[in-house]
């Protein structure tokens, strides 16, 4: 795993090991236009979550009679997960191919919040509960993998997450089709800062 360096805590005779990234570049192509951050033991991973989410938000909303609410029902559903520390969501507004720098920063000063006109569903600063460290970075629609690659691993605990967003970058990106259209100079797209509680 590039720039990590491997920590070790003694717990009662037992040392557990774990991976921290001071800092990690991945570059992932959109489907669906909906991005999650999770732990790989967070009840979000599993796959066709997002198409699970859209059936049940559909369902409620022909059950209203307001087919056009579906979309707000399904970001609702991400919005929820994201209070409950299971899922970090964001959207583009096209598909594409992405690079993220996902940061873990020490605890001290507190994280400062992103940018108020971001497309993250929920707010601005999120709890991100990781029982098992390995945090995955992935396109929703296209998660069909129930053990997918961390993107870096981190000592379990819970995180405040933060998603800034650089809206030139990502115009430069939308409608690339393949990993290796992405051109090595541009971004990060999205910087994510992840801090321990």
């Amino acid at each position: 795993m590039p720039h990590c360096r491997r920590l070790a805590r003694e717990e009662e005779g037992n040392v557990t090991e774990w991976y921290r990234s001071d800092t990690v570049e991945r570059i992932i192509k959109t489907e669906g236009c909906y991005i999650g951050l999770f732990d790989a033991a967070s009840p979000a991973n599993k796959p066709a979550l997002a198409a699970e989410l859209m059936r049940s938000a559909r369902a409620r909303a022909a059950e209203q009679g307001k087919d056009w609410a579906a979309l707000l029902y399904f970001n609702g559903s991400l919005a929820d997960a994201g209070q409950r520390g299971e899922l970090v969501s964001w959207f583009v507004l096209f598909d594409g191919v992405y690079k993220a720098v996902l940061s873990v920063v020490l605890p001290h000063p507190p994280l400062p919040p992103a940018d108020q006109a971001a497309p993250h569903p929920g707010g601005q600063i999120h709890p991100l509960v990781c029982p098992s460290g390995r945090i995955v970075l992935a396109s929703l629609h296209a998660l069909n993998d129930s053990d997918p690659a961390p993107a870096v691993i981190v000592e379990p605990g819970t995180y405040r997450t933060v998603v800034h967003f650089d809206a030139d970058q990502e115009a430069k990106h939308r409608f690339l089709d393949d990993l290796s259209e992405y051109p090595g100079a541009d971004g990060p797209d999205w910087r994510i800062l992840l801090q321990k509680l």
